[in-house]
């Protein structure tokens, strides 16, 4: 694999997909630690430069953000299961189980046909 810096291709058999922890450690041991620690300030330097002129910021929210935003939007899905019933959870559950189901029939098959 060739990071995409490095010029590697898009590729999906190029592409991991990784935490954003795992993915530091793999980025600090293709280019050090150094210069993956400079490139988080410039890009933290940058980011509250936008935010101090009043331009929304080109980066991603911050992970609290993001994981507040999960948050709420797990409370608002609980709230709407709680008002629509269990007749809605059901359904739901029965829909997963026929999905699995058909997951299982398809492996099965590519099983059998392996052998």
């Amino acid at each position: 694999m060739t990071p995409r810096a490095l010029g590697g291709s898009g590729d999906a058999e190029n592409l991991r997909v990784r935490c954003r922890a795992h993915n530091r450690d793999a980025a600090e041991r293709v280019f050090g630690r150094a210069h993956v620690e400079e490139r988080i300030r410039t890009y933290r330097e940058r980011s509250s430069r936008r935010s101090d002129r009043g331009a929304p910021s080109a980066g991603p929210p911050d992970f609290s953000q993001r994981k507040c935003e999960g948050a709420r939007a797990a409370a608002a899905m609980a709230s709407s299961a709680a008002i629509r019933g269990p007749a809605l959870e059901a359904n739901h559950v029965a829909s997963e189980q026929a999905r699995d189901d058909d997951a299982r029939k398809l492996v099965r098959a590519a099983l059998l046909t392996l052998n």
